[in-house]
């Protein structure tokens, strides 16, 4: 169940304690795409990513985003980071959210109702998601940030960025994510919703390609963002 996913990604272990503000600054930026990362089955704690199997970073930038020179990792990230899919949906998202989903396509409806009546009364550390939380939520800038770290993260493993570059970038993110979220929740809210409207077409159960049985998530079980919380 969803509930029971969650409660691994924010719940708390007995022996560890939450980073504080003065943690690790590189393992902090890690947070930050990690949900991409894990669920391509790759390791969320370095920047590296293991090339063993079928991944390959510079044939998933080409495939999935037409990235195939330093020039284009940098346009793509810096679209994610100043406009995004935000841009052209978050009037509508904002809508749906006040009780107008007819600003949305059909198929974009029918995603968001069913994530979120999957995601409300999921249990977070004793206590349940909300509708209310899940209303909260005015924007799906995180869809674009998530995706900005992940193609940094990606760039710098095809050796389109160097690893400087790609620790800026996810400054930058880390930066506008502290500025609009209090916590990994709302992040992941936004970014859940930001999916759910873009993919709506896609394939892709969102529900599963988020929360796998949890086998691909490392960083729930390591609680990579209980660790390092967001502010």
């Amino acid at each position: 169940m969803l509930g029971e996913r969650l409660v691994g990604l924010f719940g708390k272990k007995k022996s560890d304690e939450p980073a504080a503000a003065g943690g690790d600054p590189n393992q902090q930026l890690l947070s930050y795409g990690a949900i991409l990362v894990t669920a391509n089955k790759r390791k969320p704690e370095t920047l590296g990513m293991e090339t063993s199997g079928k991944f390959d970073a510079a044939a998933l930038l080409r495939s999935a985003w037409e990235v195939s020179s330093t020039e284009e990792a940098r346009a793509t990230i810096e679209w994610l980071l100043t406009e995004g899919d935000r841009d052209e949906h978050d009037d509508a998202f904002r809508a749906y959210q006040n009780g107008d989903p007819t600003m949305l396509p059909a198929a974009s409806r029918k995603m968001l109702d069913t994530i979120y009546k999957g995601v409300n009364g999921a249990t977070i550390r004793g206590g349940k998601i909300t509708r209310d939380q899940l209303g909260s939520s005015t924007s799906i800038l995180a869809w674009d940030l998530e995706r900005a770290a992940f193609v940094a993260r990606l760039a710098f493993n095809a050796g389109y960025l160097s690893e400087a570059e790609a620790w800026e970038v996810l400054a930058r993110v880390q930066a506008v994510a502290r500025a609009n979220y209090s916590e990994w929740l709302a992040y992941l809210i936004s970014f859940i919703s930001g999916r759910s409207i873009v993919m709506a077409n896609s394939d892709a159960d969102e529900m599963h390609y988020i929360f796998l049985d949890g086998r691909n998530l490392d960083y729930m079980k390591k609680e990579i963002w209980y660790l390092n919380p967001l502010r």
